[in-house]
Parts: structure tokens; C-alpha cells; sequence
């Protein structure tokens, strides 16, 4: 039973679900005498699962199209990891303050004042670095922050860019974007690197964002 507790509170600190956090308040409700330990683990690894379907998987172009098959070109997740807790760290640093992680790629500072959203990419080749920013919860995480970063981290590269929340709802509306299932939107970042600087695409042709000012 102690290690289905244990299991719980990995996945609330892992998921960046509001519905998966409250099934599993409702699992630690008192109910009958039932074991939840099958339970705690079926919620356990589906959420663990998704989690990383939904960051490291997600249809950007970490696939490539190989004779009309679909190779996924996986990033081990030991080096995502370090290298959230790498691009967090530096970000702390520069704002003077004790950034936690809260959930997955969600992070604060004590008083809930700094929000931030740490997310990973390695290099595709001449593509650059992709990534997936989320209207929910990425987005909607940081508008609840007096302060908001999503920190664009790189598997080959020692420093990152925290990009402030207002320049990225500045350039919203031209980004391109995939509508899932669901009804959920998440836009597609390409960030790409001429002549030393880094640059942010944006949907209208020959238009960027200079990434250089929010290096770390």
C-alpha cells in the first residue's frame, strides 16, 4: 500500500492534468474496503505513458517520412530530464529565486509569483529545434503568473532561452498550430540558428522573432 501511495504522488507531480490530479483525490477518498493498488498503478503508467507521448512524441517533425514509412527518432528521456533541471537552474539563477517543479514542465517559485514551462528539443538536422507549446496547460500555466517563461531548452546546447510570456501571445495568432481530437490546440515552435543568432519562425513568411535577448 505504501508503495501505491508513493506511485500517486509521482504522478501528480509528473501529469499536467487538472482532471488526472482529481481522480486521484477521489481515489484517496475513504470508500470500501478495495485495494487501490491495482488502480494506483493503472493510473500510474497510462499517465506516465501519455506524458510522454504528449512531450516527446507529439507529430512535429521529430518524424521523418523513410520510404513512405514513419520513423520515430526517439530522445532518451534521462537527457530531457537533465536538461530541464539544467535550463530551470539557470533561470533561477537570473531571477534570484527558488523555482520548484510543480508538474512535468511546470514550474514556480514559492510565492507563485514566477511560473514557468521548461521544454526540450534536439536539433533536426537543418530544421532546427522544434517544439510544442500548449494552449492547455502550457499557456494557460503561465498567464496565471505575475511573471511567465517558457524556457526553450536544447539537447546539445549548455544554455536555453526563457521567452516571456507576453512575446509569444505578441505572436499568437501567427504561429502554426495543430487542432487534436479533443478540441485542444498546441502551436508548432521552430526556432533555427543564422550566423550565431537564434531565431523563433513565425507563420508569415521571412518573419521571426529574435530569441537572442531571452538567452540564458
Amino acid at each position: 500500500m505504501q508503495g501505491s501511495i508513493i506511485k500517486l504522488m509521482e504522478v501528480n507531480l509528473s501529469t499536467s492534468s487538472d482532471d488526472v490530479t482529481e481522480k486521484i483525490h477521489t481515489i484517496l477518498r475513504p470508500f470500501e474496503y478495495t485495494r487501490i493498488d491495482q488502480i494506483v498503478d493503472f493510473v500510474f503508467t497510462t499517465v506516465e505513458d501519455k506524458e510522454l507521448q504528449i512531450e516527446d512524441d507529439i507529430a512535429l517533425p521529430n518524424i521523418k517520412e523513410t520510404q513512405e514509412r514513419r520513423i520515430q527518432q526517439r530522445t532518451p528521456r534521462e537527457i530531457i530530464d537533465a536538461k530541464k533541471v539544467e535550463a530551470i537552474e539557470r533561470l533561477a539563477r537570473r531571477e534570484s529565486a527558488a523555482i520548484q517543479k510543480r508538474r512535468n514542465s511546470l514550474y514556480s517559485d514559492p510565492s507563485d509569483d514566477l511560473h514557468a514551462v521548461v521544454v526540450v528539443s534536439k536539433r533536426y538536422d537543418d530544421d532546427g529545434y522544434w517544439y510544442a507549446y500548449h494552449e492547455e496547460p502550457q499557456r494557460k500555466f503561465l498567464a496565471q503568473g505575475k511573471k511567465g517563461f517558457l524556457v526553450l531548452a536544447m539537447t546539445d546546447k549548455d544554455f536555453a532561452f526563457a521567452v516571456p510570456y507576453a512575446a509569444l501571445e505578441s505572436v499568437w495568432n501567427d504561429l502554426h498550430q495543430t487542432v487534436l481530437d479533443s478540441g485542444r490546440i498546441y502551436k508548432h515552435l521552430l526556432t533555427y540558428e543564422v550566423n550565431g543568432k537564434f531565431l523563433l519562425r513565425i507563420r508569415n513568411v521571412d518573419t521571426h522573432l529574435d530569441l537572442d535577448e531571452f538567452r540564458i
